[in-house]
């Protein structure tokens, strides 16, 4: 059975889910006891995407640049895990693991974070994420024809910082930087682009991405946050560079004492630096995806313990066929806190 290529899509929004529990019960502690602590979520996951960068054994033949890539199916399993120690005082913690914030480029990364809290609900945040070879791939060479594309690691590290609560205020602030580097970037090679022309498509660069989203409402067990996000892509190479405008909302809401619900909805516009020489144009993307989440905690009455069901769809839309993509997902899955 195929393994499903983007558990990304899904897995980025289930921490984010068991991030926004932890903001909405802040007490002025960074969590409810000194000591250690590990958080593990399994599960399995099933989707359907399709686009030209899916790394699928399907998706390795593209007989021209007119279309967005063959359809792959599959499942995966799902793990995730965060180790953590909360100091006497409960107001510092340090954390080793996935967290709910995916930098920059939309990949789940495994940070070594501190996390400080700097008033009732105040909490000031710094992680690292290294290069993990293997933890993503991409194609050398997407615009090759008739032949089966090659696979390479698409590494990243960087940091992020987040000032959540702005002095105990609803708003909360968060910048983050990635260095991307392309294993082996063969980027329109294959098209007969001269070399300028091959400089024009490199994806190595820095991203950086700042955002502030806002708690609008918090009442019995609903909220509701609005996010902007401004992300600049500072590549190699000016096709590849843009600068991306994004909308987020988010809904959720606990009820019944064990159930939670969220929703998030989230529109992006990304516009390119310079022509694309493949397609002797300037490329231009609109983004559009929803998360659903529900979540039961205590099921059988096993304390500690929570279920959940997640749905993904994600649409891009360009002016670029090539560079349309679409993928749904579904995970289910357990969570245990140790």
């Amino acid at each position: 059975m195929k393994k499903f290529h983007t558990k990304r899509l899904l897995t980025s929004s289930v921490l984010a889910t068991f991030a926004s529990v932890g903001a909405a019960n802040a007490t002025g502690y960074v969590d409810d006891e000194a000591g250690f602590g590990f958080e593990l979520l399994l599960g399995g996951m099933v989707g359907q995407q399709q686009s030209q960068f899916d790394t699928d054994d399907d998706n390795a033949v593209t007989q021209d640049l007119n279309n967005s890539g063959n359809k792959s199916s599959g499942v995966s399993p799902a793990v995730l895990a965060e180790l953590n120690y909360t100091f006497a005082n409960k107001k510092t913690q340090i954390f080793l693991g996935q967290q709910e914030e995916n930098i920059v480029r939309g990949q789940d990364q495994v940070e070594l974070g501190i996390t400080q809290m700097v008033g009732e609900y105040s909490q000031l945040e710094l992680a690292y994420f290294p290069k993990l070879p293997g933890f993503s791939e991409t194609w050398q060479d997407p615009y090759l024809t008739g032949s089966a594309r090659q696979k390479t690691d698409a590494d990243s590290s960087g940091f992020r910082v987040a000032w959540r609560y702005l002095f105990d205020t609803p708003l909360t602030l968060r910048y983050g930087f990635a260095a991307a580097d392309i294993e082996n970037e063969r980027s329109g090679q294959a098209f007969g682009l001269d070399a300028n022309e091959q400089k024009l498509m490199q994806r190595d660069g820095k991203y950086h991405r700042i955002s502030a989203e806002i708690l609008a409402y918090d009442e019995d067990g609903f909220t509701v946050t609005p996010q902007l996000t401004y992300t600049k892509a500072d590549t190699d190479g000016d096709a590849m560079a843009f600068d991306a405008y994004a909308f987020g909302l988010e809904t959720t809401y606990s009820f019944a004492e064990r159930h939670f619900t969220s929703i998030y909805i989230n529109y992006a516009k990304r516009d390119y630096k310079g022509r694309n020489p493949i397609f002797n144009q300037t490329q231009g993307d609109d983004d559009f995806g929803i998360n659903a989440i529900y979540g039961y905690a205590q099921p059988f009455d096993f304390e500690n313990t929570s279920v959940y069901l997640m749905a993904s769809y994600d649409k891009g839309d360009s002016n670029i066929e090539f560079y349309q993509s679409k993928s749904l997902g579904l995970l289910m899955g357990v969570a245990y806190e140790f």
